[in-house]
């Protein structure tokens, strides 16, 4: 659920405005907040009107197992949709940095012969298909994907040797383990966590904290990637600016 549809559903306290996303960058981050109210919202508000009509004083008492999987599912879900947000970022960055930089297309040695690409008097339609089977054929792994991309440029992503890097693994072989696996760990799960928190049934745990921290780490991820390409000119500011124009005007 995006940021628009979630104050749809539940309407942002009075004085509190969204912004009209003007970036990629921009997009991507009201994506995963739209994602965090949303779990929030449920975390707080949900079983207070759950258990409301259980008692007299609104306390939280006699949970049932149907909650409880409730809850899971749609935690669950919004990982989903975080993961899902941050590959399609991901995905669209690499992208312009091949568009912007023709000549980086030659240093992924790509497979890709120029009779596959079909004929056009638009040479922009051409490059573009490029692109596109360039990433495609690189792909082995979203986030083995990415890292390829902005090793070539001199763009440090994540690696599993650090903090951000192990838990940017993690979440993305949660997503996996969740969509393929019945949300039960898998052997390369295993490989990134050993041991890890499980409930009877088997299933990971997952609670809004969880949520919280991969929020942040997409967040802070996306923006530090953001940040490095400007600073080595491979994209423009101007393209991935994060706060609207106007309201750095404003607030002179």
């Amino acid at each position: 659920m995006n940021e628009a549809e979630t104050s749809k559903e539940f309407p942002l306290p009075e004085g509190m405005r969204l912004r009209t996303p003007e970036s990629d960058l921009d997009d991507f981050i009201t994506q995963v907040r739209g994602n965090l109210n949303f779990a929030q919202v449920h975390a707080e508000v949900y079983p207070k009107i759950l258990y409301s009509g259980r008692t007299k004083t609104g306390e939280i008492k006699d949970v049932t197992l149907r909650d409880l999987n409730y809850q899971l599912f749609l935690f669950n879900l919004i990982t989903v949709s975080l993961v899902s947000s941050f590959e399609d970022f991901m995905q669209t960055i690499c992208r312009k940095v091949l568009l912007r930089r023709h000549n980086f297309f030659g240093q992924f040695n790509p497979s890709v012969s120029w009779k596959q690409i079909p004929s056009s008097g638009n040479v922009d339609i051409v490059w573009e298909e490029l692109a596109d089977q360039v990433l495609a054929n690189l792909e082995s792994g979203k986030l083995r994907t990415f890292a390829k991309v902005f090793k070539k440029i001199g763009v440090v992503f994540p690696s599993l040797k650090s903090k951000e890097g192990k838990a940017l693994e993690e979440l993305i072989r949660r997503r996996n383990v969740i969509v393929h696996n019945k949300k039960k760990p898998d052997k390369k799960y295993l490989e990134i966590v050993p041991h890890p928190k499980t409930y009877t049934s088997g299933v990971l745990v997952i609670n809004f904290d969880y949520i919280e921290e991969a929020c942040n780490l997409l967040i802070n991820t996306s923006r530090d990637i953001v940040q490095q390409l400007v600073k080595k000119g491979t994209l423009e500011p101007s393209e991935l600016e994060e706060e609207p124009k106007q309201s750095a005007k404003s607030a002179k």
